[in-house]
């Protein structure tokens, strides 16, 4: 589950049925209410998993954890709900034949590039994002820490942190600001 940079507006996933909430959050009473739609629909058996909205608060971007495709959403933010998607693009590794089982999602905090974990693979898949249009083009995908359940970006965008869920064990990788190679 996220809010929206206003904080006026809640996302969250669900994994079996397909979609996306989107809710109206008040801040004061904590209470959630459906947005107008109530819900984006993904492509059947993807698995909506993570979310992750961009600085500018432009796009969402989605990663589906069963078939470990990114969505990427245009946002209203006056409205606080994502527009039909501009491209669905996969996290995993080129010539992979392993079943998908997509984990985590982040964006550098310039929004200049997006990262997903895919755990079958052991993978972190890298893109860079178009800032107009928001959109990903793969960079490569890099071996990790295997099965590679969740990952973070310190706040200056330098470092990406890895670890593993079978390995027990953590990875620092630099994040080379320009080409957003790990």
């Amino acid at each position: 589950i996220i809010t929206d940079s206003s904080n006026k507006y809640v996302f969250h996933t669900s994994l079996g049925g397909d979609v996306v909430y989107q809710q109206k959050f008040d801040a004061k009473t904590g209470k959630l209410s459906p947005n107008d739609p109530a819900t984006v629909k993904t492509n059947a058996k993807a698995g909506p998993r993570h979310l992750v909205i961009s600085p500018n608060n432009a796009f969402v971007y989605l990663l589906n954890e069963l078939d470990a495709t990114i969505y990427v959403f245009p946002y209203d933010k006056a409205k606080g709900t994502m527009k039909k998607e501009v491209q669905i693009i996969s996290a995993m590794p080129k010539g992979s034949s392993v079943k998908p089982w997509a984990a985590d999602i982040h964006l550098t905090p310039n929004g200049k590039f997006l990262y997903a974990s895919e755990r079958t693979s052991s993978t972190l898949a890298a893109y860079s994002v178009d800032p107009a249009k928001g959109t990903l083009t793969l960079i490569d995908s890099f071996p990790t820490e295997k099965q590679p359940r969740a990952f973070a970006i310190d706040p200056t965008g330098k470092y990406l942190f890895a670890v593993g869920e079978l390995s027990h064990s953590l990875t620092t990788y630099a994040i080379d600001p320009k080409s957003g190679k790990l």
